[in-house]
């Protein structure tokens, strides 16, 4: 990997910018917000990352979303209305398109079956 470290640096402010809470009061971090943070230009940074782990910004978003929606439906009772609104989405109905998307069953599904 030539771009190791813009790498982990990337992943590191990735996880600092993309927590629930951060989400709620300011929106999912963007690719625009987190390459100006890194003094990289939003294609530079998409391209490098591409190039490196095969992955664009973008994908690097989404799966911190889903991670953090994951554990949302898992570990608390909240209706998924409310981890939608928590997790950026205007609509729960684009949550739940992104759920099944990204992991082939809807949140309640999802959740019924990982609650056993």
């Amino acid at each position: 990997m030539v771009y190791k470290d813009a790498v982990t640096k990337f992943e590191e402010l990735l996880n600092e910018l993309c927590t629930v809470d951060i989400i709620e009061r300011s929106g999912t971090p963007s690719v625009k917000g987190l390459a100006q943070a890194m003094w990289y230009s939003p294609n530079y940074l998409s391209d490098m990352l591409k190039k490196e782990t095969g992955r664009t910004a973008q994908d690097f978003i989404k799966s911190r979303v889903l991670e953090l929606a994951e554990n949302l439906l898992l570990t608390t009772k909240e209706p998924i209305h409310q981890i939608a609104e928590k997790l950026g989405f205007e609509q729960p109905s684009s949550f739940t398109k992104f759920i099944k998307t990204h992991l082939g069953l809807s949140p309640m599904d999802f959740r019924r079956q990982h609650l056993v």
